[in-house]
C-alpha cells in the first residue's frame, strides 16, 4: 500500500464489509449483548469512514501522495463533520431540553396542587396550552396534549386523584428519561440517533 489509491480502496472495501455486516447482523434473531454492541460500533465507524470520505470529497479529495497526509486529511474530515453534527444537535437538544424541563416543573407544580388538595387553576392550562403552541417537535406537541386532557378530565373530575396521580408520575418518568437521554454520547452520532 504505497500509495493513495490503494488506500482509498481499502477503505471503500472496509465500508463495503461493514455494511454486509450490519445487514447480517439486523437479520440475526437471537442478539446477544456481543452483538448489540458490535452493531453500535459497526455503525459509527461506518460513519466515521463514510463521513471523513465524503468531506474529503467535497473538499478536494485525497491529492497527496503520504500516509500521513492521508491521515492528516482524514482526521480534519471527520473533525468538519463533528463540529457540523455538534452545532446541528446542540442546537436541537437544547430546545428539546428546554421544553422536557418545563414539562417537569409544569407536572411538579400539578402533582404539588394536588398533593395539597389545591383547585388547579385555569391559568395553569393557559400556560400549557402556550408551551404547547411554542413546541416544534411533533412528540413534544402530542405529550402536551395529553397532559391538557388530562388535567381538564381531572378538573371534571373524571379521573381520580390516584389516577391522576399515577399518570403524572409516569409523565415524570417519561420526561426524565428522555431528557437524561440527551446527554448519552452515542447522541452524538447521526446514525446511531436514527438507527439505535
Amino acid at each position: 500500500m504505497n500509495n493513495i489509491s490503494d488506500i482509498y480502496k481499502v477503505l471503500w472495501i472496509l465500508l463495503f464489509l461493514m455494511i454486509i455486516t450490519l445487514v447480517s447482523i439486523s437479520f440475526l434473531k437471537n442478539k446477544s449483548s456481543f452483538i448489540y454492541i458490535l452493531k453500535h460500533y459497526l455503525l459509527y465507524f461506518f460513519e466515521i469512514v463514510a463521513s471523513s470520505m465524503l468531506i474529503n470529497y467535497v473538499i478536494g479529495g485525497f491529492k497527496e501522495e503520504s500516509t500521513l497526509v492521508l491521515l492528516k486529511d482524514f482526521i480534519f474530515s471527520y473533525t468538519v463533520y463533528q463540529l457540523i453534527l455538534l452545532t446541528f444537535f446542540k442546537i436541537k437538544d437544547s430546545t428539546d431540553t428546554d421544553t422536557l424541563n418545563a414539562m417537569k416543573v409544569y407536572l411538579d407544580t400539578l402533582l404539588l396542587y394536588l398533593e395539597f388538595d389545591k383547585e388547579n387553576h385555569p391559568q395553569l392550562i393557559e400556560s400549557a396550552k402556550l408551551a404547547q403552541g411554542s413546541c416544534r417537535n411533533k412528540k413534544h406537541v402530542r405529550l402536551w396534549a395529553q397532559i391538557i386532557e388530562s388535567q381538564e378530565a381531572y378538573a371534571k373530575k373524571i379521573l381520580k386523584d390516584e389516577d391522576y396521580k399515577f399518570y403524572l408520575k409516569n409523565i415524570i418518568l417519561k420526561v426524565e428519561n428522555e431528557n437524561k437521554t440527551i446527554n448519552f454520547f452515542w447522541m452524538n452520532s447521526l446514525l446511531l440517533r436514527i438507527f439505535k
